[in-house]
């Protein structure tokens, strides 16, 4: 490294304070350093924001802010509503296959947005834990993703549980729901939670891998698989359930 020439200002300092020049060339060297450990830092953190704007679909901040009119917005989101839309009267059709079901148990009716806006928020949670991860980078995605689903779902079927020991005996006891009904909201919860968080984690991954903005499908297609397959769990356990005593 080529040595640096003091300046009249640095010799006016060294006699002022008494330093000499080797003493003064180890503080401007331990300066330096400091400056370049906070240069990478910076630069590092700006790094790591853009790769996860990037893969979040969020423009940086260093970026120009894309200016959309709201009927190119439109046009992009409406197509997909309307897929969604239609998954969605799937529930109703559902609905409709265990109307007898419903006549003869109309507890379970009380439970139907329960168990939905359940499984929306257990999707919505690993939904926003792939986001993080996605956000950190890797090399291997795909071994990251599998990791990431798998213990996702895990995590899913342990919070199911838990939540079915304390939610059953509560609607038994304190809301005097029939035995037969806590039972089966009770068993409902720990399959509708693993599917949801399973579904959660796996749909950014496979919404990215196709070239779609996670941030226009992920939400809207989780929440509508949910609500119709959740719906279609619950009703199966109970018609399976009331069979099996008999009733």
């Amino acid at each position: 490294m080529k040595k640096k020439t003091l300046s009249p200002e640095e010799i006016d300092f060294i006699k002022l304070v008494g330093l000499d020049e080797h003493m003064l060339e180890a503080v401007q060297a331990q300066m330096r350093a400091e400056q370049a450990k906070g240069t990478l830092r910076r630069r590092c953190c700006s790094s790591t924001k853009q790769v996860a704007s990037d893969i979040a679909g969020v423009p940086s901040h260093s970026a120009a802010v894309e200016r959309r009119s709201a009927i190119s917005i439109a046009r992009e989101r409406t197509p997909w509503l309307l897929l969604f839309l239609g998954g969605l009267l799937f529930c109703a059709q559902v609905m409709h296959n265990f109307e007898a079901l419903l006549q003869r148990e109309l507890e379970l009716a009380f439970f139907v947005p329960l168990l939905i806006g359940h499984g929306g928020n257990c999707g919505g949670q690993a939904v926003s834990t792939v986001i993080r991860t996605l956000g950190k980078g890797g090399k291997d995605v795909q071994v990251t993703g599998l990791r990431t689903v798998a213990t996702e779902g895990a995590a899913g079927l342990l919070q199911g549980l838990t939540l079915s020991l304390v939610l059953g005996p509560c609607l038994h006891l304190l809301m005097r729901i029939s035995f037969r009904v806590s039972v089966i909201v009770a068993t409902t919860l720990p399959i509708l939670s693993t599917f949801a968080t399973l579904l959660g984690s796996a749909l950014p991954f496979i919404v990215t891998y196709f070239g779609h903005d996670p941030a226009v499908v992920v939400g809207p297609l989780m929440t509508t698989t949910t609500d119709t397959i959740g719906l279609a769990i619950y009703l199966t356990i109970a018609t399976l359930y009331i069979r099996a005593l008999g009733a």
